[in-house]
């Protein structure tokens, strides 16, 4: 049990940290610099979010609803979904994490993309890794080798940064039991019953 909450709590502080550290780029690092160019969609301090970054993100959370609803994907969804927002708010999100990692020097080697890469049950037959399957699903999804290694690495970039978080944030076992002493009595509060017989006595009808 105090595992399990050691868990959700450095989740629920990571969360935290990590929403400072995009507070503090927004604000330092958000103003534009130099003429912006037509096809982009934002920019973070030097880094600009493209129109074609922004196409793809939005394809990879269509394909990601449809899989999930299937045919009960309606208009009506997809306006409550607000993947266009989505999309443009995990860019932005990517880009900031992205800067973060690289001023800690957070390196990604190719051994380590190729090990990612290999990983995906969608390119492998038979459990193994399957270079031509590789290559027709990207085909598939429009994207070049070169494009879905790169976003590899972002991804693998922004997985250490958050172990790094992670391992630097220590909860310690009375920190763990404050926190289930509080749910806990949050819990019971709202389960207390009082017997309506108690004051039956104590109510005297008037006339209304």
């Amino acid at each position: 049990m105090l595992r399990l909450m050691r868990k959700h709590a450095r989740n629920w502080l990571m969360q935290v940290l990590l929403g400072i550290i995009i507070i503090v780029f927004v604000f330092y690092f958000g103003s534009i610099r130099g003429k912006r160019q037509a096809e982009s969609i934002a920019v973070i301090d030097d880094k600009i979010i493209s129109y074609n970054d922004f196409r793809n993100e939005y394809q990879n959370l269509l394909n990601r609803y449809r899989q999930r609803f299937g045919n009960n994907l309606t208009d009506d969804i997809l306006k409550e979904l607000n993947l266009k927002q989505q999309a443009l708010d995990n860019l932005i999100n990517r880009a900031i994490t992205i800067r973060k990692a690289d001023e800690l020097k957070l390196y990604v080697s190719d051994d380590e993309i190729m090990a990612s890469i290999r990983s995906y049950p969608a390119f492998q037959r038979d459990g193994v890794f399957d270079n031509r399957l590789y290559q027709q699903v990207l085909r598939y999804y429009r994207m070049s080798p070169e494009d879905f290694e790169t976003s590899q690495e972002r991804s693998l970039k922004i997985a250490k940064l958050e172990e790094l978080i992670s391992k630097s944030v220590k909860v310690s076992e009375k920190e763990v039991y404050d926190v289930y002493r509080i749910q806990n009595e949050e819990i019971n509060i709202e389960f207390i019953k009082i017997p309506a017989g108690r004051f039956k006595a104590k109510v005297k009808p008037t006339d209304g």
